[in-house]
């Protein structure tokens, strides 16, 4: 009886697709890079949208933010979704003229248990002018 022991796993994952920010006086959105430094106005109010897609095999609620956490999102396997973050960016004088920073993606299963992260950018360098 090989049915007795297979086991289905659920898998709760999600890939960052792509992240863009605004701010008043941009013309177009400015690509938020997750290996290399961004440079940002100080402050400012400023828009973020993050990409995300389900890459599990099951539906589940993620959460992706820099700064803040969000709302969960449910998306099922396969699905993607633009999720919206507002922040206002440092003053200067700001010493350093300078912080790090990681995009976070947060998974927890359709029952509410937190699964964790489940993606974190490197480390990345924001410079505000």
């Amino acid at each position: 009886m090989l049915s007795e022991y297979l086991r289905v796993v659920e898998i709760i994952d999600a890939e960052f697709r792509s992240g863009y920010a605004w701010w008043e006086g941009l013309e177009n959105w400015k690509k938020v890079y997750t290996r290399y430094i961004n440079q940002w106005p100080a402050d400012t109010d400023v828009t973020f949208v993050w990409e995300i897609k389900n890459i599990g095999n099951v539906g589940a609620y993620f959460q992706v933010y820099l700064f803040e956490p969000g709302s969960w999102m449910y998306l099922d396997p396969g699905e993607k979704l633009q999720v919206f973050e507002e922040a206002h960016t440092l003053a200067i004088p700001v010493t350093p003229g300078y912080q790090f920073a990681r995009i976070t993606i947060l998974g927890r299963d359709i029952s509410g248990e937190r699964v964790g992260a489940v993606w974190t950018s490197d480390e990345f360098e924001i410079i505000y002018s």
